[in-house]
């Protein structure tokens, strides 16, 4: 990615996360060193969600109400995904595996391990672990956060947003 869209999608993404009312000074987001450490509060600050993935965006998109960024290359890859959506401030989690494709069975389980390394950094161990086994649909509250969960062998799609005071 040039260095200019890098810096203009984290300067957007800051901008997103002020937005959304999280910034260094909220003091009702869990700050920790680690992102193992167990948390009840969601980290909603998109540029910790890009790192916590664990590997470089390959390219950047633009959505109709947001920005999404994918690690994987356009070329037939499984992708994974993130997209910080305007509508409803919600970010969405979303990876696909090719399981009929033995050949792709590196990288459906590198698709797994961001997806549980992202979950992990945003709600903790305990609810990442919950959302990663989870065979049906899940709906819970995590602080003042809703979490969405639409598990499925090939695709899969994790929405958190903020729930209305």
């Amino acid at each position: 990615m040039p260095k200019t869209n890098i810096i203009a999608f984290a300067l957007a993404t800051a901008l997103f996360s002020a937005l959304v009312g999280c910034s260094d000074s909220d003091s009702s987001v869990t700050k920790t060193t680690s992102p193992q450490t167990p948390s009840t509060e969601v980290r909603f600050d998109a540029p910790g969600w890009i790192t916590a993935v664990g590997s470089p965006v390959v390219y950047e998109y633009q959505l109709d109400d947001g920005q999404g960024v994918n690690f994987r290359a356009k070329d037939g890859q499984p992708p994974f995904k993130l997209e910080f959506r305007k509508n409803r401030e919600r970010i969405n989690v979303a990876w696909t595996r090719f399981y009929d494709m033995p050949e792709f069975k590196t990288v459906n389980d590198e698709n797994n391990r961001w997806a549980s390394n992202v979950l992990t950094y945003a709600l903790g161990a305990e609810s990442s672990n919950r959302i990663m086994s989870a065979e049906k649909p899940l709906s819970f509250q995590q602080g003042r956060y809703k979490v969405d969960v639409m598990p499925n062998k090939g695709n899969s799609l994790v929405t958190i947003y903020p729930i209305a005071p």
